[in-house]
């Protein structure tokens, strides 16, 4: 099978377009992404960790739950709420603090709005919430949110 110049053109924006999607949300960011499995082994080694998750209230108290542990701040409401944020988790400002989503969707922001917050350390969980659960992690379930 033979290419022309504007089918090889074409596979290449293609190709370099999917690459592109994949990396965004990383660039975007502009935190280090990590594995649940890294979260898990520093949790299990008795660092101190806080892990927020930015799924809604209702998918947190859901039936899947949500990691063990996790504070939960929806997206939607993480920028009105950065001086309640800022209050309650102030003393682990410099701690380790992971970003948990369903995937990785609103990582960005939510990564974003921690740094002015003065968060210094942020990573994103790869694979978000359904790889944490994918992977037999520790999980809890509620029946109220943790953001009330």
């Amino acid at each position: 099978m033979e290419f022309d110049s504007q089918t090889l053109t074409m596979v290449i924006m293609v190709g370099t377009g999917f690459v592109l999607i994949r990396l965004l949300p990383r660039l975007l960011a502009g935190v280090p992404f990590v594995s649940a499995k890294e979260v898990q082994l520093r949790l299990e080694a008795g660092h101190s960790v806080v892990i927020i998750d930015i799924r809604s209230a209702r998918a947190f108290v859901g039936a899947k739950g949500h990691a063990a542990g996790a504070v939960n701040v929806p997206l939607r409401e993480l920028s009105g709420r950065l001086h309640e944020i800022t209050s309650k988790l102030g003393p682990y400002k410099n701690d380790a603090v992971f970003i948990i989503a369903r995937n990785e969707e609103g990582t960005p922001t939510a990564a974003r709005a921690l740094k002015k917050a003065g968060f210094t350390d942020i990573s994103v969980v790869k694979g978000g919430f359904n790889r944490w659960r994918a992977m037999n992690h520790p999980m809890e379930t509620e029946t109220q949110p943790a953001s009330s």
